[in-house]
């Protein structure tokens, strides 16, 4: 697996320093390209719906180890894995997450790039031009729908992934919370 962009952190215990190298893997890089291709991604919720349809549905992906640690969480489909790297994202400063409120008057938190992952987004667009074609047809298909849209669809599609949701009958009677964050949380 490729990496690059590392960074150090120093580290210690009674005054010596241990560097640390924190780099981002190539899954990460297109977790950054469904973001930049988004835009600004509204709710940790949608992020992980938006990155669960990817990861089903371009199997091109599958070389980078993207996220295949989904579990069937309170809100549908839920990828430890990808909650650590969008905090990781965020820590290295190629995503920010800001606290809004939606059109529904909810706080949520939106999401990002900056211009540091906006440029290593567009170098792995650059070298992968057919994976990025897949992505932005899922991305264009979902990205401005209604939460509650996209979140039908993922729970229609892949019931295996809905036993632990809370909110399994609201999506059920396309009721609820439409339009809007579920939780400022990824679950």
């Amino acid at each position: 697996m490729a990496l690059n962009s590392a960074k150090s952190l120093k580290l210690g215990i009674n005054g010596e320093n241990w560097a640390l190298s924190v780099t981002l893997t190539d899954r990460l890089k297109w977790l950054l390209t469904i973001v930049k291709l988004v835009g600004e991604v509204e709710g940790a919720t949608r992020l992980q719906k938006l990155t669960f349809l990817v990861s089903q549905n371009v199997k091109e992906l599958e070389e980078y180890h993207f996220y295949g640690d989904w579990i069937a969480g309170k809100f549908g489909p839920f990828s430890q894995d990808l909650a650590d790297d969008v905090e990781l994202a965020i820590e290295q400063k190629t995503m920010w997450g800001g606290l809004v409120k939606n059109n529904a008057g909810h706080e949520v938190v939106n999401y990002a790039l900056t211009e540091e992952g906006m440029r290593i987004a567009d170098q792995t667009v650059k070298d992968n031009p057919k994976i990025k074609s897949k992505i932005e047809e899922i991305v264009n298909q979902y990205a401005r729908s209604g939460l509650m849209s996209l979140l039908h669809d993922v729970y229609y599609r892949y019931p295996q992934y809905t036993s632990g949701s809370t909110i399994k009958g609201e999506i059920a009677r396309g009721s609820g919370y439409q339009d809007t964050a579920l939780d400022r949380k990824y679950d």
